[in-house]
């Protein structure tokens, strides 16, 4: 490094104040940015976290009628998973059938 570019001396002073604020303005938006996406990740997490764990209670409680049920639990239980998958596929072709918000305006 020439003794010209020393940042000690005192014509290198506004190039360094210059680059200090930049830095520390460009790491503050960084800051912020990756702050706001957190909050967006902790929010999708949770949301997904209660979809999941009413998801994981609804099967357990379809297990223990299952079990309570006895020897009748393996037809009753194709039967209403049957059913099910039918309501299921019936409630999808309903809603793939809705005009979308868009189309009333």
């Amino acid at each position: 490094m020439a003794w010209w570019q020393n940042p000690w001396l005192p014509w290198n002073y506004p190039k360094d104040l210059s680059n200090s604020f930049i830095h520390q303005l460009e790491n503050g938006l960084l800051y912020l940015f990756a702050d706001i996406l957190n909050g967006l990740l902790t929010v999708i997490s949770s949301i997904f976290g209660l979809i999941m764990s009413i998801f994981q209670g609804f099967i357990g409680l379809l297990v223990d009628i299952a079990i309570a049920m006895g020897p009748l639990a393996l037809p009753v239980s194709v039967i209403g998973t049957a059913v099910m998958i039918g309501i299921g596929f019936l409630a999808f072709q309903l809603v793939k059938d809705t005009p979308v918000v868009g189309a009333f305006v």
